[in-house]
């Protein structure tokens, strides 16, 4: 999943890209090239009451973000992009 903007609740002043990783690798990967592929968008930007709600938006949103990264054939099929193994071109 992937937030571009700038996230209300925290009034940030500038546009952000903040990634979330639905699958535990087990170990860190900082300093590591990361290569992502955009293939939806779910809902705009919106402000929440409290950091529960965000929370709870936030796993509302994996939750959908992964049904469909499984259930979506063209989705699906991303899987083995050649770009995400490292062998494509940035």
């Amino acid at each position: 999943m992937l937030s571009i903007g700038w996230n209300p609740f925290f009034k940030n002043e500038k546009r952000t890209v903040e990634a979330y990783i639905c699958h535990d690798y087990g170990r860190d990967f900082y300093d590591q090239e990361m290569r992502l592929i955009i293939v939806g968008f779910l809902r705009p930007q919106a402000n929440f009451g409290s950091m529960d709600e965000l929370i709870a938006e936030i796993a509302a949103d994996v939750e959908f973000g992964q049904k469909a990264l499984d259930e979506t054939p063209d989705m699906s099929a991303l899987r083995d992009d050649p770009f995400l193994a490292g062998s494509g071109s940035a």
